[in-house]
Order: structure tokens, then sequence, then C-alpha cells
């Protein structure tokens, strides 16, 4: 019996002393990183150039094109904006008609609610009657 308990307070020490070095470990880890990265300034968009994928933003989102274009090229993308959003106004909007058609089925299990809530109440009442009357 005495093996055992021996065996087990060492297992024990061992597991503890394992995750009490790894944390160090951590926190050791992040002060060095925070040492070695704190002078530096996170790189912005204007140091870092125009991304390589501006066309490919542009061209998907026309509203987020440079000014320099032409007065038509800006005209046609707002209009591509204006028929976006209204395209999505109505998706929503025919979404919601057609839940609003369906019965709502709730997830919940109403006889289980009850009897945590009749029990509750139960021993609430229990409670209240032992107290000393005023």
């Amino acid at each position: 019996m005495e093996e055992v308990l021996t065996t087990a307070l060492e297992l024990t020490v061992l597991g503890m002393g394992m995750t009490f070095l790894s944390l160090g470990a951590l926190v050791l880890g992040m002060y060095l990183l925070t040492a070695l990265f704190k002078g530096k300034e996170p790189a912005t968009m204007d140091e870092a150039g125009p991304s390589e994928s501006e066309p490919e933003r542009t061209r998907l989102y026309p509203s987020a094109a440079p000014e320099s274009g032409t007065l038509a090229e800006l005209e046609e993308a707002q209009r591509r904006t204006a028929a976006a959003t209204v395209a999505v106004a109505l998706a929503l909007a025919e979404a919601d008609a057609s839940h609003s058609d369906k019965p709502v089925c709730r997830e919940t299990h109403e006889a289980w609610n009850d009897f945590a809530r009749g029990l509750h109440l139960s021993r609430r009442l229990r409670y209240e009657s032992r107290k000393p009357q005023q």
C-alpha cells in the first residue's frame, strides 16, 4: 500500500512540475517576443505599396475603384452598386416572407422545462415556509 502511495505522489509531483515548467516557458517566450519586437512599428498600406490584387478588388467591388476613372465609369459603378443593393434587399424580403408562412418549431423540451421550474418553485416554497414568521 505504501509503495502505491509513493508512486502516485511521484507521478503527481512529476506532472505538476511539467505543467508549471511549460507555463513558465510560455511566459518567458512571450517576454522574449515582446522584447524583440517592441521597437518595430507595424507596416501600413502606404509603406508596403499597393497590393498586387488591386485590379481584382476593383473588378469585384466597383465602388472601391480609384477616383481617376471617367465620369461614365463612375456612374456605371454606382448603377451596379445600386442594383446589387436592391437585389439583396429583395432576396432578404422574399426569405422573410417564405419563413413567416411556416409554423415555428421550437427546439426546447417543454416538459423538462416545466419539471425543472416546478422543482425550483417547490424548493423555494419549502425554504420560505421554514423562515421564521415576523
